[in-house]
């Protein structure tokens, strides 16, 4: 039978129809995305730098709340917002210097789609969040994943004036508008839903009416906020446009995500040639572009299968790619790697990420795995972000000096 407009029209219908169903299942009853994972006090101890007696003795004392009991009288655990007071009452907040630290802008970005750019950039705008940074992740995808994660629906909870459009028109001079909390005690986003896509013609129309410092809009409305973060992350549009060019010359590091896979391996290879031919391109007609350079700029290896000792089995050439990106690309290269897992997949299918679960959706040690893949390429970032801040510096370098 032929399809026709009125078809179309009720596959939408229909789509709109699921769309409502899966929000109902994975929501509260209030139809509002909630961070409900408890963690014990062996967990809150090393997320807070203090002993297990230590909260307590400040429990005992009335320095921090009492924590809920269940009906057998166990602590029911600490949610990331009590963690986060604790962390206020102890004094350990890993927040930057203000007066020596700028915040780490970093982009997730490669223009191949399909690399798992919003998953890393969700994932470790929560990983920040639990160590206890400030974060803000601004969502420039007009496909919206990361919005999605976030508990927001991109196309019923949030109009064209929500995203960063009405900044890159013109219509808004800071960015304050679009900020907005997040079920994730420590994040904050800035949304983006499928209207963002007109942005593109937007910005290359102004572009070619005001000139070529329209490349440097997301970064100057990035700096009215910077005060309130200390990591920034953005997730870009998979292509080179108009907004992808605002991210990179917005962001003062980059992360590229690559899968082990020959087809992704390319794609990496013309990401960084496109963003040079296009960079010496623009640098001609501005000054901030000739004068821009990141804090680091690394290569992430994820989705990699892990490693499997039978070696009749095919882990082989992903492992052939791996080592020959590291013999070429060198210290670009992350160390960590994050392995493809069935744990973050189920996480995946129902618009989490395996931070947000509290306890495995398969099996305990691929829950396990998973955790500990991520917690390496988190700690990773961690080092990269501190090592960019004169007051973590000079710290360590006291820290060595009387050792």
């Amino acid at each position: 039978m032929p399809v026709a407009l009125a078809d179309i029209q009720e596959i939408v219908q229909r789509s709109e129809h699921l769309q409502a169903a899966m929000r109902q299942n994975n929501f509260q009853p209030s139809g509002v995305k909630v961070f409900d994972r408890r963690f014990k006090i062996t967990d809150v101890a090393e997320m807070v730098g203090r002993t297990p007696h230590a909260i307590r003795a400040a429990e005992d004392r009335g320095d921090l709340p009492t924590p809920e009991l269940d009906g057998n009288n166990r602590r029911t655990g600490y949610s990331m917002r009590e963690v986060n007071d604790m962390r206020n009452v102890m004094n350990t907040r890993p927040w930057r210097s203000r007066s020596t630290d700028s915040p780490v802008v970093l982009a997730v970005q490669n223009f191949k789609g399909g690399v798992g750019k919003s998953t890393t950039s969700c994932t470790l705008a929560q990983y920040l969040a639990m160590k206890g940074y400030r974060v803000l992740l601004v969502d420039c995808d007009s496909q919206a994943s990361t919005t999605q994660v976030f508990g927001i629906s991109p196309d019923v909870d949030l109009t064209q004036d929500d995203t960063l459009h009405p900044f890159f028109a013109g219509e808004r001079d800071n960015l304050r508008y679009a900020v907005r909390d997040t079920y994730w005690d420590g994040i904050k986003l800035i949304p983006s839903n499928l209207t963002l896509y007109s942005s593109e013609y937007v910005l290359a129309s102004r572009v070619a009416s005001e000139g070529a410092e329209l490349f440097f809009s997301l970064r100057k409305g990035l700096a009215d906020l910077q005060d309130d973060f200390d990591v920034i992350i953005i997730d870009p549009p998979p292509a080179l446009g108009m907004i992808s060019l605002n991210v990179l010359y917005g962001a003062n590091a980059v992360i590229v995500p690559m899968p082990p896979a020959m087809l992704d391996f390319a794609s990496t290879i013309q990401f960084f040639t496109m963003v040079k031919e296009v960079m010496e391109s623009i640098a001609r007609y501005s000054d901030q572009a000739a004068a821009l350079s990141y804090n680091f700029i690394k290569i992430l290896v994820n989705r990699k299968k892990a490693q499997i000792t039978d070696t009749s089995r095919a882990s082989g050439p992903q492992d052939a790619i791996l080592d020959l990106a590291r013999q070429f690309y060198g210290d670009y290269m992350m160390d960590s790697v994050v392995y493809d897992s069935a744990e973050i997949e189920a996480a995946a299918a129902l618009g989490k990420t395996v931070l947000d679960l509290d306890g495995p959706l398969s099996s305990p040690k691929t829950y396990r795995r998973a955790l500990g893949s991520i917690k390496e390429f988190g700690d990773e970032v961690i080092g990269l972000i501190e090592a960019t801040w004169p007051s973590r510096q000079a710290k360590q370098a006291r820290k060595t000096a009387s050792a």
